[in-house]
């Protein structure tokens, strides 16, 4: 049990630590705060990606009012608006992304707290059960002492009644001594009785 106990709080204090460190090194404020700037960053290049794309297209039409002598440049300008179109692709995968961190950020949390919360529990079980383990402890030990009390208090009625059963045995020895005494004296009374009879007898 003090094992368990020991193994449980353990447990717990890894659990506590575990989660002060992470809420140290990233904390949900601050990867939102992160998620936040980025997205201000994603709507910048967005910005940029739809600036690029009207100057590709007015280049576009530039050229093509150039005739052949705007063909390069309206190479240029192809060029340019897929670059433009990958960049504005680009951004929206890493708001999916953004998207998908927040989202692991929350989660990750969520599971930590309820472990720690089951960690808790398991401490506080433990704690009771043991609790009840010293409970029971006591009561033996008081009973083993109330038994030691009762052994002693026995042992002492035996030794009283063995006196009493002596002083029992003494009396009716005395008591049969008394009645062969008694016995003698009759004994006695009776021949003085006859002795007595016989004087007087003589007397007459």
């Amino acid at each position: 049990m003090q094992k368990t106990r020991e193994m449980v709080n353990e447990l717990s204090t890894v659990m506590d630590n575990t989660a002060t460190s992470l809420t140290s090194l990233t904390s949900l404020t601050s990867l939102q705060d992160d998620a936040k700037a980025i997205e201000s960053v994603l709507s910048v290049i967005e910005g940029f990606t739809e600036q690029t794309n009207l100057l590709a297209l007015n280049a576009a039409i530039e050229a093509a009012i150039a005739g052949e002598h705007g063909r390069g440049f309206a190479v240029v300008a192809d060029e340019v608006r897929k670059l433009s179109a990958h960049t504005a692709s680009s951004a929206g995968e890493i708001q999916v992304l953004v998207e998908k961190l927040n989202n692991a950020t929350k989660e990750t949390f969520t599971l930590m707290q309820n472990q720690q919360k089951v960690a808790n529990q398991t401490t506080q079980a433990v704690e009771d059960v043991n609790h009840v383990f010293s409970d029971i402890h006591d009561a033996i030990t008081c009973i083993h002492e109330k038994n030691t009390l009762i052994a002693s208090s026995s042992e002492e009625q035996s030794t009283i009644t063995t006196e009493i059963s002596n002083g029992i045995v003494n009396i009716a020895e005395s008591s049969q001594f008394t009645l062969v005494e008694a016995q003698n004296n009759k004994t006695s009374a009776n021949q003085l009785t006859q002795v007595s009879n016989n004087l007087q007898a003589l007397v007459l």
